[in-house]
């Protein structure tokens, strides 16, 4: 009997403080390697830009090493078709060797809200670096609150980080 894979979503700021780089990688590689190990955790979403979903890529790329055995996918939800254009090499890099799934064929208003709830609303588990109330990050794991999923602020465990914008309610 084929069961659903378990699927974490990532969502975070693009810029990251250079002092809070390394410990929030730390952070990010103990969360994903806890949702693997313990949670059976195979698939995860990302949104494809610069930054935290970088950072998740790589995290992710690194952890395929560390468990061959598992069937990881690594699946984009990018906002349009053709962002692929403006990635940096790190980027490309980063998310190497994933599947596309696109919010929309076309750039308009919207379609980075839609590619966040797109991810959301294939996900169990939510890793976020959120740090301000407002912005696409604090929508989207604000929409993940709502669908009840199971989310765990990494800006949390940053030592001298400043404390979260608001308090989630759900945590892993």
């Amino acid at each position: 009997m084929d069961l659903e894979p378990v699927t974490c979503c990532f969502t975070g700021h693009r810029k990251i403080p250079p002092e809070y780089d390394q410990p929030l990688r730390q952070a990010l590689e103990n969360a994903v390697r806890k949702l693997i190990t313990e949670r059976n955790c195979t698939r995860f979403c990302i949104g494809g830009a610069h930054g935290f979903d970088q950072m998740a890529g790589e995290v992710i790329q690194s952890m395929r090493q560390e468990f061959p055995e598992k069937p990881f996918v690594l699946l984009l939800y990018l906002p349009y078709q053709g962002i692929e254009a403006h990635w940096s090499d790190e980027q490309k890099r980063a998310f190497r060797d994933s599947e596309k799934e696109y919010a929309s064929p076309f750039y308009h208003r919207g379609c980075f809200y839609a590619r966040n709830r797109a991810m959301v609303d294939c996900s169990e588990y939510c890793i976020c670096y959120l740090t301000a109330p407002k912005g696409g990050t604090a929508f989207t794991v604000q929409y993940a609150e709502k669908k009840h999923l199971d989310i765990q602020n990494l800006n949390d465990e940053l030592p001298g980080a400043p404390p979260s914008p608001f308090e989630l309610q759900l945590h892993f």
